[in-house]
């Protein structure tokens, strides 16, 4: 299933039903690219949701040809890169707890 029309258009942007029929098209390719960012289908699932939401704030602003497919791809690169900065990485698990000092 393609993110294009029927017609071979692209996706126009008119009104949330538009937007609905945007996610039916278009939510597998989006969730591909999610999984390919984070690696994992859960987190893949997050991903998108949160770009979708982000998508739908600006959805009658995207009125260019490719517009929705080009900003839904570029909301999940930079949602999964300030995700990615959050998390914190001075953690590291161990075999063994080590002893207390002195």
């Amino acid at each position: 299933m393609s993110c294009r029309s029927a017609g071979g258009r692209g996706v126009t942007v008119r009104d949330g039903e538009d937007f609905t029929q945007f996610v039916e098209r278009c939510a597998h390719r989006l969730k591909k690219v999610a999984f390919l960012l984070t690696g994992s289908e859960h987190d893949a699932e997050d991903l998108l949701q949160i770009a979708l939401a982000k998508l739908y704030v600006r959805w009658r602003r995207l009125d260019r040809e490719g517009g929705p497919i080009a900003y839904a791809h570029r909301v999940l690169v930079t949602t999964h890169a300030s995700v990615r900065r959050r998390w914190w990485w001075g953690e590291q698990p161990t075999g063994e707890v080590p002893e207390r000092g002195p």
